[in-house]
């Protein structure tokens, strides 16, 4: 979690948007910015690989314990 810094010099948690679970819809902005974009595209598909790869270890290590 990331905090802000008060002009009182206490921290608190920085203001949250549209989508801080109040129950309102997020902005087309909010949705715009979520969506994966040319210069992600590498990231997200490494992203997606090791996921992928991740819950096959995990299905394969609970089917050792059973």
């Amino acid at each position: 979690m990331e905090l802000s810094v008060k002009s009182e010099g206490l921290l608190s948690p920085p203001s949250t948007s549209a989508t801080s679970g109040s129950g309102e819809k997020p902005t087309d902005a909010t949705i715009h910015a979520c969506r994966p974009t040319k210069e992600k595209a590498p990231f997200v598909a490494k992203a997606e690989k090791r996921k992928t790869e991740y819950n096959k270890n995990i299905e394969a290590y609970n089917k050792k314990l059973v």
